[in-house]
């Protein structure tokens, strides 16, 4: 030891430049994984502040366990010290904190660290979340029976998303369901002549093109339509009603008059749910069942986060193996996400949100009220790099910090021009690219 700090610390701190990032350990070469996403969300004190406000509220109302609390307190001030320009210490150990909720004896995914810090994170926020009056506005969207009971403002990495599905054959739609996000899992678009070949270097394509390929409507097989049960069914129900009021049984006329009434409405109903099915036939005796059928489905971004964290999936089966590909994935450094913005039925979609029961989120009428769909751009923060293959490598980060661009690989941070985040190389390192809201 040199004093309070070991010889390789107050080397690190009287060589280095005071004015840049600080670094972190990896003494078991295993942990690149997290340092790498734990500097790409250090590009400002957003994230650290925010996870700095659950921990007051933990400590202060004692939620969660002792473990999970000082996990907390030990991740932000590590946040902290990473997004604190210049530093007075240069190098930290992200491993005590890391190690409370992943294994860290092998080296993981950057991404999968990235889900459990959120799950440790939200789950004191959960916890903290007041009651609030009711929302009536569920209704508005469509969703009659959903109820939302607190309101929940969005954290900065959180987004939402809705989807829908259409049916084909009969045009009926489910009500659609609102659920939220820290990262979008971004796949690679595979040219149909390409799959399954088992090439491992395939043709470069745009960020955008994985962003069209994620929001891209489906067609799916095999699903359970109601409203097609009730088409096949009102013309036999119909039939049987004529025929009883024709033989003067003006009893299971009636009762067929009611069923033939309730079908025709549940039929020309939108967005009908459980509940609003149960209102529909309350009191009638029909034998409705579900008809197979195929739908569409539709998947929009309702709520923005002010931090976009997009993850590229690059891991694919080819030829029965798992393989690494290696697409050059060309992002751009402003990235307008307006495209990708929208609601069922045409409606524009809100920037704020509201919990409902099963972590539903809802828009707010405010929100629906002056949002008009405009641009919505994105400005590059960090990019989370990975060298390596399939079954291991090491993970790297390039991170902004007031307009400069710090490549930040554990211990070694040196400042880089910006070309350097947008080489060819890059491109095909890229697995985790993190955007900032502008304006």
């Amino acid at each position: 030891m040199y004093g309070l700090y070991s010889l390789e610390e107050w080397y690190m701190s009287n060589h280095k430049p005071r004015d840049s990032p600080p670094g972190l350990k990896n003494t078991k070469a295993t942990i690149c994984f997290a340092n790498s996403m734990l500097q790409a969300l250090s590009f400002d004190d957003t994230f650290a502040t925010e996870v700095g406000e659950v921990v007051k509220v933990a400590y202060r109302e004692s939620k969660g366990t002792v473990e999970s609390r000082d996990a907390l307190r030990k991740l932000r001030d590590i946040l902290r010290r990473l997004a604190t320009i210049p530093s007075y210490k240069h190098l930290l150990d992200a491993e005590p904190v890391v190690s409370t909720f992943m294994d860290t004896s092998q080296e993981q995914d950057a991404h999968e660290f990235l889900t459990a810090m959120m799950h440790l994170i939200d789950g004191h926020r959960a916890k903290a979340a007041a009651p609030s009056p009711k929302c009536s506005f569920a209704g508005v969207l469509g969703t009659p029976e959903m109820d939302p009971v607190r309101t929940a403002p969005l954290p900065s990495l959180t987004g939402a998303c809705t989807t829908s599905y259409t049916c084909i054959n009969c045009g009926g739609r489910a009500p659609f369901s609102i659920s939220r996000f820290n990262s979008l899992l971004l796949p690679i678009p595979v040219p149909s002549d390409a799959q399954g070949t088992g090439a491992n270097v395939l043709p470069s394509c745009t960020l955008e093109s994985c962003l069209d390929d994620f929001f891209k409507e489906e067609v799916i097989d095999g699903v359970a339509c109601m409203k097609c049960g009730a088409v096949k069914l009102l013309p036999l129900m119909t039939e049987r009603m004529m025929a009883n009021l024709a033989s003067d049984d003006y009893m299971a006329g009636a009762e067929f008059t009611k069923g033939v009434d309730a079908l025709q409405t549940f039929i020309h109903a939108t967005n009908v749910g459980a509940a609003s099915t149960g209102k529909i036939f309350e009191g009638v005796q029909v034998p409705l069942r579900p008809m197979p059928s195929r739908a569409t489905k539709t998947t929009h971004l309702t709520a923005l986060p002010q931090t976009l964290m997009l993850h590229i999936n690059r891991v694919a089966m080819l030829r029965g193996q798992a393989r690494k590909l290696r697409n050059k994935v060309i992002y751009p450094d402003k990235l307008d996400m307006g495209a990708y913005v929208g609601m069922p039925d045409g409606k524009d979609a809100p920037t704020g949100a509201v919990e409902g029961p099963d972590g539903v989120v809802m828009a707010t009428e405010n929100d629906i009220a002056r949002y008009t769909r405009p641009e919505v751009w994105y400005n590059l923060k960090a990019v989370v790099c990975h060298a390596g293959n399939e079954a291991g490598g090491h993970y790297y980060t390039y991170r902004v910090s007031a307009g400069r661009v710090f490549k930040c690989s554990d211990r070694d941070v040196t400042e880089v021009s910006v070309d350097e985040m947008y080489t060819a190389r890059a491109f095909q390192m890229a697995v985790t690219l993190v955007y900032g809201r502008s304006g």
